[in-house]
């Protein structure tokens, strides 16, 4: 055997080393093919369009001197703050009053004398008040409540819009026994009232008394997070559970004259803040005349906001709980200012010399305040007023005789 040197050998064992870190252990004759993944496209959800707010209000289809019982033709109407899109909403409908637009803005709620309870062939003043649902989209009336045997007012949607509160006074049957009534001389008048509070589903089933005692009232507000029932009985606040297992006094307020008024008293009075802490409501403050005051629903925490001499009425919260509209007759008119609840700011948002200002009503974004003015409260118009600027402006010449609410508008 050949001797091989030992440095040699070493010298062989690296170059082999390096040789092989240096070159592939196999080369291709061509390239592997490669695959380039693909990405899922993520389903990125549309994003939730903002609703385009406008204002709904109950049009007098008749002059004022034109009215008296037993006709008071008015129609729905809808508009954009920016008086564009006035649009028809209903045909005539009789006494239509309590208008309130669902959480959703999609739906309004009304009171009105659509059916002939009388039997006189005519539904005019002296039939009965029911309940009814507009669908803005598509123009279609459902009927809530019907019949001759009971009267109902002050509606109000549930925070969810499926349920609702009301009043409903079972009545006798007016005029009976002597239909029709303008043909043998009689006056048409129901005799017995029995008006507790109730609560139904949104189609007008499932009617359930919800009040342990018979009495006024006159005005009904549900809590924002569905969990009160507000009302005005006995000249005192009450709170009341949607099912009827717990009721209790939130704060006296003996008021039975309740201005601005006209023929009808469903203007509400009482008004819950955004998040359900508070509830606002006139009641007597100073010199005995009608303040704007707050509690806390279990009735603590009682404070009079407004302190003022003048009357002051119609409270409404804005979107933010921070402030709350209401009308005073501070200068002599009716007019529309807009007080801090913490705190000594007060804003005269509305006032005319010339005319009386009532009903008013936030834009859900708190930018705006819907209401109603003119000479007396059977020639109002609509107008908006941009708190920002401090401008208001008319939206239409056709006589408002309710209060206005803010709807989502159908799409263009």
């Amino acid at each position: 055997m050949r001797y091989i040197p030992l440095p040699v050998i070493l010298s062989l064992v690296l170059f082999t080393a390096c040789t092989a870190a240096i070159m592939p252990t196999s080369v291709p004759t061509q390239p592997l093919p490669t695959r380039t993944p693909v990405p899922t496209p993520l389903s990125t959800p549309m994003p939730t369009p903002t609703p385009e707010w406008g204002i709904a209000f109950a049009a007098l289809m008749l002059s004022p001197e034109e009215v008296s019982a037993p006709q008071c033709p008015t129609r729905l109407y809808m508009i954009r703050p920016d008086e564009s899109d006035l649009t028809q909403l209903t045909e005539d409908i009789e006494y239509l009053a309590g208008l309130r637009a669902s959480p959703d803005g999609k739906h309004l709620l009304f009171v009105a004398k659509r059916e002939d309870t009388l039997g006189d062939h005519d539904a005019d003043y002296f039939d009965l008040s029911h309940l009814y649902i507009l669908d803005i989209q598509s123009g279609e009336i459902l009927t809530l409540t019907s019949g001759t045997t009971s009267d109902e007012w002050l509606a109000t949607w549930s925070p969810d819009g499926r349920k609702i509160a009301f009043v409903s006074s079972e009545v006798n049957t007016p005029c009976s026994p002597c239909p029709p009534c303008y043909e043998e001389g009689c006056t048409p008048m129901v005799t017995e009232y029995h008006t507790h509070l109730y609560v139904m589903n949104g189609d007008g089933t499932g009617k359930r008394k919800l009040t342990p005692r018979e009495g006024r009232i006159q005005a009904v507000s549900w809590s924002p997070k569905g969990e009160w029932i507000a009302f005005e009985q006995f000249g005192a606040i009450w709170a009341i559970r949607p099912d009827g297992s717990e009721w209790h006094k939130v704060a006296d307020a003996p008021i039975e004259y309740w201005p601005p008024y006209h023929s009808r008293p469903f203007t509400a009075q009482l008004a819950w803040s955004p998040d359900g802490s508070k509830i606002a409501f006139a009641a007597p403050g100073v010199n005995g005349n009608a303040d704007i005051f707050i509690a806390n629903p279990d009735g603590y925490g009682l404070f009079n906001v407004t302190h003022h001499p003048a009357e002051d009425f119609q409270p409404t919260w804005s979107p933010d709980g921070k402030s709350i509209a209401f009308v005073s007759k501070r200068e002599g008119n009716w007019a529309i200012y807009v007080q801090q609840v913490e705190g000594d700011g007060i804003q005269e948002a509305f006032y005319s010399p010339t005319v009386h200002a009532v009903h008013p009503a936030w834009s859900p974004n708190g930018l705006q305040v819907a209401f109603t003015a003119g000479p007396d409260l059977w020639k109002m118009h609509l107008f908006v007023l941009d708190l920002s600027r401090g401008r208001a402006r008319q939206l239409s010449d056709m006589l408002v005789i309710e209060s206005p609410v803010w709807i989502s508008m159908p799409s263009r």
